[in-house]
């Protein structure tokens, strides 16, 4: 229980961290209006953490002027809660909801390569192993022997999506 706790609260954390980046500029919401929130709790079992997350979300969103903050936590692959606090547009006073959806940007390469380090460090990925030892099944076989290091630096040689001719991989993935 513990241990989900502290994926719960490492979740969190990183998604306010990622709601918040600064890569372009925002309206902020006026600091004196209501905000509009939404929290959704999907497994009792973590209901008691709702409140104090949603209270997490409103202290950012407020220390940063942002216009909407929003967090989810998943444990063991399933969603067991979602929450938002503020404006999807603040012009028109559309609140955001837990399905508003947010540019992120390039922040998610950060996110990936600390997902990378933390699984080399628990020696569950090793860097230059082909892939398809952990993904036996790949939608291009040519692609077995690229490793986790080439497709973390971008030099593995895939092509970009306009410029992909390998309509199977492509259509696959």
């Amino acid at each position: 229980m513990i241990r989900a706790r502290r994926m719960a609260v490492f979740l969190a954390g990183t998604a306010v961290i990622l709601s918040c980046m600064r890569g372009a500029p925002w309206r902020s919401a006026p600091s004196a209006d209501a905000l509009p929130e939404e929290s959704r709790v999907y497994d009792a079992r973590y209901a008691h953490a709702a409140d104090s997350a949603m209270q997490q979300l409103r202290d950012a969103r407020a220390r940063l002027g942002a216009p909407a903050l929003s967090a989810a936590i998943s444990v063991e692959g399933q969603l067991v809660w979602a929450g938002v606090v503020g404006w999807a547009d603040v012009a028109a006073r559309r609140a955001a909801t837990v399905e508003t959806e947010f540019r992120i940007g390039s922040t998610s390469k950060a996110v990936t390569a600390t997902a990378l380090a933390r699984l080399v460090e628990a020696r569950r990925i090793a860097l230059d192993t082909p892939i398809v030892r952990y993904l036996p099944t790949l939608p291009n076989a040519a692609w077995g022997a690229l490793t986790a290091r080439l497709l973390a630096s971008h030099t593995a040689g895939i092509p970009d999506y306009a410029k992909n001719r390998d309509l199977i991989g492509l259509w696959r993935s």
